[in-house]
């Protein structure tokens, strides 16, 4: 693992130096308008930056690496130093969160700029740049900054902020969106400090590692490696130890790395690649794979900071599958959301992961819940729970969960209500305590 991880971080830098240092070859396609704030061409670079800021965490990076980061700030500096950026910070205080991130990651390599830092400062000590509404994850980012602007002053708590947070929550994964799913891990990045600090002690941690748990298997089935590889970063922020599901999703990110050379995003489109010349393909394939590549990247600094987990042993206790494999796989290929197992990125990486059929079933199962949820398919729902009756093992927690989901929708018109509660009742029957 530890090899791979290297590799696969190096290979990472590589590409995002290539990638910035075309930016002012076909500058109308990079500085489109995202916002009234920045550009495409700013989302990249401030990216660029925050990915350098966290490899630089890994102190036994290689002379290499560490001439990749260099390489990424000193393309970076003048174009985030520039008084247009201070200006912005002037006029809009909160922008000086992602200016901030920025700064500091040039900062810490030293490429900083005084004076830029303090504009960047009296924006918060201020507090104006806390002078617009937030979604509590992106409230946890500025004041991770803070923590990090500040960091001889008191520490921050983000307690106050957790009531309000997906993190307190307690929702079920298959009433999750891939919206949810980016505030959850996004909140444990800043709350940690991307893995630097404890969790805060008011938070249910069995609950959030079922939760990532199931998220990772939806993200299998639904093949959004963005995503999985951010939920990959939350299982270590969790507790570092590794399962079979997670052994199995790092194997799925890194075979299908190896495969393409990067990390494919859900938004590129082969057709639209295909129609494209060289170099309008090479900058189309760097802006819809980018962000894939720097999560798969901070994911391996993470896995290198970490070598207890790279020598330590799954977790998990031998299992006996409530469901076989075959027939997850049959509910699967019938699933119309889905592209049909020939398609499946997974199928192509199975062979040499170390995960066995009956956790590969319980794997799939848990992933085909949560992504037939998401697409609101009562009969794939359905399906899953029918194809468990009769079985001699105990009900899982995720088909209670998928039980409770479809008797919630008996009014809701997706499937006649007798067909759902008659699914329901047997299988309250079959439960081991006759209760959901």
């Amino acid at each position: 693992m530890w090899n791979q991880a290297v590799a696969f971080l190096q290979s990472s830098l590589d590409i995002a130096v290539k990638g910035l240092y075309r930016l002012d070859a076909n500058p109308s396609f990079w500085r489109e308008a995202i916002d009234r704030y920045a550009t495409i061409e700013d989302k990249l670079i401030i990216e660029s930056l925050l990915l350098v800021l966290l490899v630089e965490r890994f102190k036994e990076r290689s002379p290499e690496i560490q001439k990749t980061l260099q390489d990424i700030c000193e393309f970076s500096v003048t174009r985030i130093y520039t008084p247009k950026n201070r200006m912005l910070i002037g006029r809009y205080p909160h922008t000086a969160v992602t200016f901030g991130i920025s700064h500091f990651a040039l900062d810490r390599m030293g490429y900083g700029d005084a004076a830029f830092g303090r504009t960047i400062e009296t924006a918060f000590r201020s507090r104006q740049v806390y002078g617009i509404e937030r979604l509590p994850y992106r409230t946890m980012e500025a004041r991770w900054l803070q923590s990090l602007l500040f960091a001889d002053q008191e520490p921050t708590y983000f307690n106050d902020l957790l009531p309000a947070s997906i993190l307190q929550s307690e929702t079920s994964a298959l009433r999750m969106s891939t919206s949810d799913s980016y505030a959850l891990t996004h909140a444990l990045m800043y709350v940690t400090d991307f893995g630097n600090q404890p969790l805060p002690k008011n938070l249910k941690i069995g609950y959030l590692k079922s939760l990532i748990d199931q998220l990772i298997a939806a993200q299998i089935v639904n093949e959004n490696l963005d995503v999985l590889g951010e939920l990959l970063m939350s299982a270590i922020f969790l507790d570092g130890a590794w399962s079979v599901r997670t052994r199995f999703a790092w194997h799925f990110l890194t075979q299908t790395w190896k495969q393409y050379g990067f990390l494919p995003s859900p938004s590129f489109e082969a057709k639209e690649y295909n129609k494209l010349s060289n170099e309008d393909a090479h900058d189309y394939a760097f802006k819809h794979t980018y962000h894939t590549t720097y999560v798969g990247a901070i994911l391996c600094s993470l896995v290198l900071r970490r070598p207890d987990l790279i020598a330590s042993a799954p977790t998990d206790r031998p299992v006996s599958a409530h469901i076989s494999l075959d027939s997850v796989m049959h509910l699967m290929n019938d699933c119309p959301s889905l592209r049909g197992l020939s398609s499946c990125q997974w199928t192509r990486v199975f062979q040499g992961a170390l995960i066995d059929q009956p956790q590969l079933s319980i794997l799939l199962c848990d992933g085909l819940a949560v992504h037939a949820a998401q697409q609101y398919d009562l009969i794939t729902l359905c399906g899953l729970l029918e194809s468990q009756l009769p079985s001699e093992f105990p009900v899982p927690n995720m088909l209670r969960e998928v039980v409770t989901f479809l008797i919630t929708q008996r009014d809701s018109g997706g499937l006649p209500p007798e067909v759902i509660e008659r699914i329901a009742t047997a299988f309250s029957e079959h439960s081991s305590d006759g209760e959901l």
